[in-house]
């Protein structure tokens, strides 16, 4: 969808927001830059608003959700990695299935699905396939790392609303295929 929220400090990054949220209008009628129609309404900016107090509880669910997968998955896969000084609130919980994995990508995901566990591959085309870049001369066999990263990745559910019931039971059912 068209959701989500910027927030900056900086006035001339808030100046350069404005315009493109606003189809590239500095004043009414005068276009100084390319733009879209972004601005919310006021119910959207209550519900951002109501959603923002909720973020942090949301994030932290999210962590703890993360750390209990990444100590109870077992075997070939490769969990999320996280740099020490960095805070990865894990918005996705993406895993990488290594070569000795038993099954294929959409096998898995078929078994994952009769067993009721969502699953989801966010970006099955990689940036330097999609025909836009193609347009600028990338050619298929370049980025094989991306191109294989591609193939063998999917997200596992990290969401708040799951309970440890819920996430005991992914990693059940994940580690009886490994």
């Amino acid at each position: 969808g068209e959701g989500g929220m910027v927030t900056t400090d900086t006035k001339e990054l808030e100046k350069k927001l404005r315009l493109i949220i606003n189809h590239g209008q500095s004043e009414k009628y005068v276009h100084t830059s390319l733009g879209y129609n972004y601005r919310m309404t006021n119910i959207q900016a209550a519900i951002g608003l109501a959603q923002l107090r909720k973020l942090e509880d949301f994030n932290t669910r999210r962590i703890a959700n993360a750390a209990y997968l990444n100590q109870g998955l077992n075997g070939p896969v490769q969990k999320p990695h996280r740099e020490e000084h960095c805070k990865h609130v894990y918005h996705q919980y993406v895993i990488k299935l290594e070569e000795s994995f038993p099954l294929r990508r959409e096998e898995f995901i078929r078994y994952l699905s009769d067993h009721a566990i969502g699953s989801a591959v966010h970006y099955p085309l990689p940036v330097h396939r999609q025909p836009l870049y193609q347009q600028l001369g990338y050619e298929q066999h370049q980025c094989p790392t991306a191109t294989r990263l591609a193939e063998i990745v999917l997200s596992l559910p990290v969401h708040p609303a799951l309970t440890r019931t819920d996430l005991a039971y992914i990693c059940d059912i994940l580690n009886k295929v490994s």
